[in-house]
């Protein structure tokens, strides 16, 4: 049991095999005849092993239910970014944020080597299928992890890939979109947030203009 990572870890023969299961997923009987029982219950599983996939593809724990995200997004969008509820504080902030993003990409279009990720992104009418909370890009000969160092000593934080894949060299959802090695390796996201003014982009894209000048 680790208390750090919060989890069981259960290795496997030879200590070939880790398997990290959450605390949370786990309930422990309430006593050791419920224990037994249950136990007796799998006994016939005792040796029996699976590998469960899903369109060919394995499922790990902590894999992400997309649909249910997606769902959960349009509910929100509905609720909460309505046209029909033009007065409201969540719908003004996101128009706000449209519009921001917009010049962002705009004048980020401009730095010498930038491209983003993917190439549709600004323009219209595709840019409406974009989220303005998040971009992506990527500058020739500056590598992403050395982008996001750079940055970070500017009190900016921005990001290469997801959490989980950090200690990864690969970029597989990039690479699934066509997006060459090269590119992928210097991607870099820029994430916004409720609280992101207009001072905080004018700042990051003078910070990337002056790293530009040293590559």
């Amino acid at each position: 049991k680790s208390n750090i990572s919060h989890s069981y870890i259960i290795m496997g023969l030879e200590n070939t095999h880790k398997v990290e299961i959450p605390l949370w997923q786990i309930s422990e009987p309430q006593s050791k005849s419920k224990t037994e029982k249950l136990a007796a219950r799998y006994s016939n599983y005792e040796h029996t092993y699976a590998n469960v996939k899903l369109d060919g593809l394995p499922i790990r724990s902590g894999t992400e239910n997309i649909a249910g995200a997606w769902a959960f997004g349009k509910c929100l969008e509905r609720h909460y970014l309505s046209e029909k509820k033009p007065d409201g504080a969540a719908y003004q902030r996101f128009l706000q944020q449209k519009t921001m993003t917009s010049n962002f990409i705009a004048q980020l279009q401009e730095i010498k080597g930038c491209s983003l990720i993917p190439a549709a992104r600004g323009t219209e009418p595709l840019e409406e299928i974009f989220s303005p909370w998040i971009v992506q890009a990527a500058f020739e000969g500056i590598p992403g992890e050395v982008l996001v160092r750079a940055l970070s000593e500017k009190s900016i934080a921005i990001s290469t890939g997801s959490a989980c894949s950090s200690r990864k060299l690969s970029r597989p959802v990039l690479e699934a979109m066509g997006v060459s090695k090269e590119l992928a390796t210097n991607g870099v996201r820029f994430s916004f947030g409720p609280k992101t003014q207009q001072q905080d982009l004018d700042k990051l894209l003078e910070a990337l203009k002056e790293i530009r000048q040293f590559f």
